[in-house]
C-alpha cells in the first residue's frame, strides 16, 4: 500500500460536524490475510460519544480515546449510601453526573454486546424502530437514526443523522464529545516506499493527532531478534496417587521450575500503521423545531393568482388567508407514492388527500382537471411535504373547483358521488346481493382486494399505456375473482350460452331473469375492460375501439376525462348488476345446485 493510505489526509480533513451521520459508537474494521503475515492488511474504525452539559465542558476536554472508559460496556450502580447511577449516565466522579450515554452497550454473557439507542432520544424526536433503522413517520419516513453491522452480523455502529442529532441537542441544552480512532495496517516484504523519517512520522491536527509507524518484525508478529522468556513451575509434594489427593499451602520445598531464553530469528517484514485519534465537539443546532417546537422559516413559496405572483408558506399559514392554490393533478401521484399516501373521496369531485400522517388535505377538482386546494391547507404542512406540493404548482387554470367552492363558501355538501367510491361499494353489495339471492358470493376473497381498490383512481392515467393498466387491474379485481364453478352449478352451461369463462358464467347468471340479450347489455363494460387488459400490442385498433364503446370511453378526449369514463362506466355496470340480482327470486333451497 502506498504512503498516502497510511496517512487518511482526506480523513484527517475530513470534519465530523459536516458529515450526514454521526457514529454514536462505533467499533468496525475489515481485515484480509493472516494477522502477523505477509499481506495482511487491517483498517479499523471506532468511535465512542458522550453528550455533555455546559458546566462539564472543560472537564470533558480532557477526555482521552485511552483514559475515558467510554469503550467499556454501560450499566446501573447502586451505592451503599443510597445513592444511584443510572445505566446512561456519564460519571468523572462517583455520584455526579456529568453527561449521557446516547448510545448503552450492554453486557451479554451468552453472546455479542447489546446496544440500544437511548430511549429519551428516540421518544423526543418521534422515532420508530425498523429492523436496523429507526425512522420518522412525520417526516416521510425518513431515517434518523440506523445500525450498521459487522460481516459476522453483530451491531458494529450506531448512526444518527447530523440535523437530528443537533436538534436534539439543541432542545437538551448538550453538546456531543465524540471521541475517534482510526488505524490502518499492512505488513509488506519491504518499507522502502514509506518516507517517514527513522520509520516514524507524528502530526498534531487541530483536533487531535496522527502517528505513523514501520516495525520489522518476524512471522506471526513479534519485532525483529525480541528475546523470549519461557517459565515453567509445577508442584512436587502432591501425592497423585491417594485416594483423595490434598494440595498443601504452596513451599519453595514443594515446588520445581525450568526456565530458558532466546531471541526470534528469520525473515523480517515490515508492519506498517497509520493512527488518526480525533476529540471532536458536534454542537447543538441553534433552534430545535423537532423536539422543543422552535419555528424555522419556510423557504417554499406558491402561486398564488394569475399574474405569477408568489407567496411565502409562512404568510399563507392563515385560516383567513382567503386564497387557493391550483395544482397539477400528478401531485395526487407523488403523494400516493408516499408511505403514508391516502386518496378518498367525499364527492364526485372533492375528497381528501393524505402524505403526512395526520394531514388530510381536502382537495377539488375543476372542470380543466386541475387540483384546487385552500393555500392554508398545504402551508400547515410540515417543510418536506410543502415542497412536494410546491413542486406541482401551477398557474391557475381553469375556474375553482364548483364543489370545492360549496363547501368552503357556500358550506354546502355537493349530492354525488366519485365513480372510485360507487365502485367498492358496489362490489360489496354484489357479493351481499348474490349470498342473499342466490346462496354464494360471487368474488372469491385473494386478499389483494384493498390493493386493487386503491389503484383505481383517475389521476393514475397519463397515456394509452397507464389506461391499460388501469383497465389490467379492474380486470384483476372482477372478472378473475369471479367463483364461475359455483355460477356454473348455478347456471349451467347451453347451447344457447355456452362457455366457462368467468364473465360467461356470470352473465348466464344473470340470463335465468333478465333473459340473454339484457344479460349481454350488463356485462358490456365488463367484458369491454376485459378486452382492454389485453392492451394495443395484442389486439387490432377495431377491437380496441369496440371495447371503448362497451366500457364508454370517448377516445378523443384528454386521457383524465377517458379514465374518468372507464371508472364512471364501471361503477354503473357494478350498480345496475346488483339492482338485477336483488330483483331476482331467491333460490328456494338458499344455495346453489348440486
Amino acid at each position: 500500500m502506498r504512503q498516502e493510505w497510511f496517512e487518511m489526509q482526506a480523513e484527517r480533513r475530513r470534519a465530523y460536524a459536516d458529515q450526514t451521520w454521526i457514529p454514536l459508537r462505533a467499533f468496525l474494521g475489515q481485515c484480509q490475510g493472516e494477522i502477523g503475515h505477509l499481506g495482511f492488511q487491517e483498517d479499523v474504525t471506532c468511535a465512542v460519544s458522550v453528550a455533555v452539559p455546559p458546566a462539564f465542558r472543560a472537564a470533558a476536554e480532557e477526555l482521552e480515546w485511552g483514559n475515558s472508559g467510554m469503550t467499556h460496556t454501560h450499566g446501573a450502580y447502586a451505592f451503599d449510601d443510597g445513592r444511584y447511577k443510572t445505566a446512561d449516565s456519564f460519571q468523572f466522579d462517583d455520584g455526579v453526573d456529568a453527561g449521557v450515554n446516547l448510545v448503552l452497550a450492554q453486557r451479554n454473557p451468552i453472546g455479542d454486546q447489546v446496544w440500544h439507542l437511548h430511549q429519551d432520544l428516540v421518544l423526543a424526536l418521534g422515532l420508530i424502530e425498523e429492523n436496523d433503522a429507526w425512522v420518522q413517520p412525520d417526516e416521510n419516513f425518513t431515517i434518523a437514526a440506523k445500525r450498521v453491522r459487522r460481516r459476522d452480523g453483530s451491531v458494529g455502529a450506531i448512526l444518527i443523522r447530523t440535523d437530528f442529532l443537533r436538534d436534539y441537542l439543541c432542545a437538551r441544552g448538550l453538546a456531543l464529545r465524540l471521541l475517534s480512532y482510526r488505524e490502518r495496517v499492512s505488513i509488506q516484504a519491504d518499507a522502502d516506499h514509506i518516507q517517514w523519517p527513522e520509520g516514524r512520522q507524528r502530526d498534531a491536527l487541530a483536533d487531535g493527532r496522527f502517528e505513523g509507524h514501520v516495525m520489522r518484525i518476524h512471522p506471526g508478529g513479534d519485532p525483529e531478534g525480541a528475546t523470549v522468556a519461557v517459565f515453567h513451575a509445577w508442584r512436587t509434594d502432591i501425592d497423585m496417587d491417594a485416594d483423595v489427593p490434598v494440595m498443601c499451602p504452596e513451599t519453595d520445598e514443594g515446588t520445581d521450575h525450568t526456565q530458558r531464553r532466546f531471541a526470534r530469528t528469520g525473515p523480517v517484514l515490515h508492519r506498517i500503521s497509520g493512527e488518526v485519534w480525533r476529540n471532536v465537539w458536534i454542537e447543538p443546532a441553534a433552534q430545535s423545531p423537532r423536539v422543543r417546537g422552535d419555528h424555522a422559516p419556510s423557504s417554499t413559496t406558491f402561486i398564488v393568482n394569475a399574474a405569477g405572483d408568489r407567496r411565502n408558506a409562512d404568510e399563507l399559514n392563515d385560516e383567513d388567508i382567503g386564497l387557493w392554490l391550483w395544482f397539477d393533478p400528478a401531485i395526487v401521484r407523488d403523494l400516493l407514492a408516499l408511505r403514508a399516501g391516502k386518496l378518498e373521496w367525499y364527492t364526485h369531485d372533492t375528497g381528501g388527500l393524505e402524505g403526512e400522517p395526520g394531514y388530510s388535505i381536502h382537495f377539488g377538482i375543476n372542470e380543466a382537471g386541475m387540483i384546487n386546494v385552500y393555500a392554508r391547507d398545504v402551508a400547515r404542512l410540515s417543510e418536506w411535504h410543502r415542497r412536494i406540493w410546491a413542486g406541482r404548482n401551477v398557474y391557475p387554470q381553469g375556474l375553482l373547483s364548483t364543489e370545492l367552492a360549496m363547501s368552503h363558501i357556500e358550506a354546502r355538501v355537493a349530492e354525488t358521488t366519485a365513480p372510485e367510491k360507487r365502485i367498492a361499494t358496489s362490489l360489496a353489495k354484489m357479493d351481499e346481493a348474490a349470498h342473499g339471492q342466490w346462496g354464494f358470493p360471487i368474488f372469491r376473497q385473494h386478499g389483494i382486494e384493498e390493493q386493487l381498490l386503491s389503484s383505481l383512481y383517475r389521476f393514475r392515467v397519463v397515456d394509452r399505456n397507464s389506461l391499460l393498466e388501469l383497465a389490467k387491474d379492474v380486470a384483476r379485481l372482477t372478472a378473475d375473482r369471479i367463483d364461475a364453478e359455483s355460477l356454473q352449478r348455478f347456471a349451467p352451461v347451453t347451447r344457447e350460452m355456452p362457455g366457462t369463462g368467468s364473465l360467461k358464467s356470470l352473465e348466464r347468471a344473470l340470463a335465468r331473469r333478465e333473459g340473454p340479450s339484457q344479460a349481454r347489455v350488463l356485462m358490456g363494460p365488463l367484458i369491454g375492460l376485459y378486452d382492454m387488459r389485453v392492451g394495443a400490442a395484442h389486439l387490432p385498433s377495431s377491437e380496441i375501439e369496440s371495447a371503448f364503446a362497451l366500457v364508454g370511453i370517448d377516445p378523443a378526449a384528454s386521457f383524465y376525462a377517458q379514465a374518468l369514463h372507464l371508472l364512471t362506466g364501471l361503477a354503473r355496470c357494478l350498480e345496475a348488476i346488483v339492482a338485477s340480482i336483488q330483483a331476482a327470486e331467491p333460490d328456494p333451497d338458499g344455495r346453489p345446485p348440486s
